[in-house]
């Protein structure tokens, strides 16, 4: 039996979670963040800290 072959039974779990689990923001091609279920975010001074809103 090879692993290709094998049925991975976490396949699912890993989908659901995936989308349950959502974060604050999200990053386009060029790694910038965009919302994600955060509507707006400040960055504090130095960017050392940041707030955001749902």
């Amino acid at each position: 039996m090879t692993p290709a072959s094998t049925i991975n039974t976490a396949a699912p779990t890993g989908f659901i979670s995936g989308n349950v689990f959502d974060g604050l923001v999200d990053f386009d091609l060029d790694l910038k963040p965009r919302p994600a279920l955060a509507e707006s975010w400040e960055v504090g001074p130095h960017a050392l800290s940041s707030c955001a809103a749902a």
